[in-house]
């Protein structure tokens, strides 16, 4: 509940060196309102989501998440994943197997709604705010 980012079910793919998907972190906390927000968006997220819509508002509070659903982790054994959250009124599950040679990710609803996320482009993640190389410091673009 304190991470207070709406990225349920996300994750970060990094296989020996290689990083493929990375969380952006968080660019500032209060100077600039705006992109702490993006930065704590689902549009920053490599997660489940229905039409990119936020889990919970981000308006409320910068620090602070209307946390009222459920998230669970139904299994984990090191190379398989199964969990859901019910952010969006029903449940929206993510499947991760890992294999020798690859990674699959499956996202599906308890009521077949149409999920998607944001893409990996090239097998990288496209994420829609830079990475934060640092509190309150930003890469040149």
């Amino acid at each position: 509940g304190g991470h207070s980012h709406n990225d349920q079910l996300s994750l970060n793919l990094k296989i020996g060196k290689q990083e493929f998907v990375k969380d952006p972190g968080s660019y500032i906390y209060t100077a600039d309102s705006c992109l702490r927000n993006n930065y704590r968006s689902v549009k920053s997220h490599f997660t489940p989501t229905v039409k990119l819509k936020e889990f919970r508002s981000l308006s409320v509070s910068l620090f602070q998440l209307k946390q009222d659903y459920t998230s669970r982790c139904l299994y984990f054994d090191g190379q398989n994943f199964i969990g859901y959250h019910e952010a969006y009124g029903m449940k929206v599950y993510r499947c991760i197997q890992v294999f020798a040679n690859k990674v699959e990710i499956d996202d599906f609803s308890e009521s077949k709604a149409s999920l998607d996320r944001l893409p990996l482009v090239n097998g990288f993640f496209d994420c829609l705010v830079p990475f934060a190389a640092g509190y309150g410091v930003k890469e040149n673009e």
